[in-house]
């Protein structure tokens, strides 16, 4: 799981901006 670090690192900060992210991916 060394892919998505920031996305890893956003996920445990806000749920909300990790799936923003997963869908603007």
């Amino acid at each position: 799981m060394q892919g998505g670090s920031p996305l890893t690192l956003e996920c445990s900060v806000g749920s909300t901006t990790c799936r923003m992210l997963i869908r603007g991916t």
